[in-house]
């Protein structure tokens, strides 16, 4: 009778240990003798065999597989796309005759230059607008004061004015202002006057017109006065002038003041004259008066 050999599953190698305890396992040995750890997986899946435990969460479903879709592709859809490739071919037509038409031209648009903003300390920096029209810095009020520069009003406009102003600020003048002389009968008309100072007094105008000679040959002091009969000096001024003048009313004419008259001519002679008093002497030592009789002595007859 032939016996059958029986092989045991081998389940590990030569010398294995248990994983839980570290003992020694035979090759076939499924369970650890010492501790009763399993060695490797069950002999049966009774999962699989007995189905899911009582009460335990079905299984969750297989995703939904996604609903055809749809084809666009229609009659409808069809012949509507044909319509709009056939029109787009039409008007790229239309236009390609339009363009190779030498009596048909069509103007390119111009480019549009666009300034670039300016930065707010350019801004900061501009130049205010220049004045159009003249403003008097004089108040209004009657007073002395001293002539730096006059400008014609007949094509000088106000920028003109205030340069003038500048430069003679720059040449040493304090207090520069300028005024309309049409405002003032003491002045000569149709100027714009460049002055230097407001003084209440004629005396007080000529102390400061003295530090001004040298930079300012033609300065002079004038009377600001909206009075058409200007009264001139004032009682203390015409008592200085009498003292200057011997008290006759006569004033002395400076070198500098006949010399201007002496190169004046037309317009300025007429101005300049206006300047000296009505009786006006030269200066030097008058001659001694002659009181003998006419004719040296002699018994001729006098011719009244």
């Amino acid at each position: 009778m032939a016996t059958e050999q029986i092989h045991a599953p081998r389940l590990g190698d030569v010398g294995d240990a248990c994983r839980s305890c570290g003992a020694a396992l035979a090759t076939d040995q499924r369970y650890c003798l010492n501790c009763g750890e399993r060695r490797t997986g069950p002999r049966l899946e009774f999962g699989e065999l007995f189905g899911p435990p009582p009460g335990a969460a079905p299984p969750p479903a297989p995703p939904a597989a996604p609903a055809p879709r749809a084809s666009w592709w229609t009659p409808r859809n069809a012949a509507l796309a044909a319509g709009g490739v056939a029109g787009l071919l039409l008007v790229g037509g239309l236009l390609g005759s339009a363009l190779s038409d030498p009596e048909i031209q069509v103007a390119a648009p111009k480019p549009v230059v666009v300034a670039p903003a300016a930065a707010p300390a350019a801004a900061a920096a501009a130049a205010p607008a220049a004045a159009t029209e003249f403003v008097s810095d004089w108040a209004g009020e009657d007073g002395w004061t001293i002539q730096l520069q006059t400008l014609p009003k007949d094509g000088t406009d106000p920028a003109a004015v205030a340069q003038a102003k500048t430069d003679a600020t720059g040449k040493g003048a304090a207090e520069v202002g300028a005024l309309d002389s049409d405002e003032y009968p003491s002045l000569d008309p149709g100027l714009y006057v460049i002055y230097s100072g407001v003084y209440t007094s004629k005396k007080d105008a000529q102390a400061a017109l003295k530090d001004l000679e040298a930079n300012f040959p033609d300065a002079e002091v004038v009377e600001v006065s909206t009075a058409t009969d200007a009264a001139g000096d004032s009682a203390e001024e015409d008592d200085a002038a009498a003292a200057d003048t011997g008290g006759n009313g006569e004033k002395t004419a400076s070198d500098s003041e006949l010399k201007a008259l002496e190169n004046a001519s037309g317009e300025e002679y007429v101005k300049e004259s206006k300047k000296l008093k009505d009786t006006t002497q030269t200066e030097g030592a008058a001659p001694k008066p002659d009181d003998k009789a006419p004719g040296a002595g002699d018994e001729g007859e006098v011719l009244e």
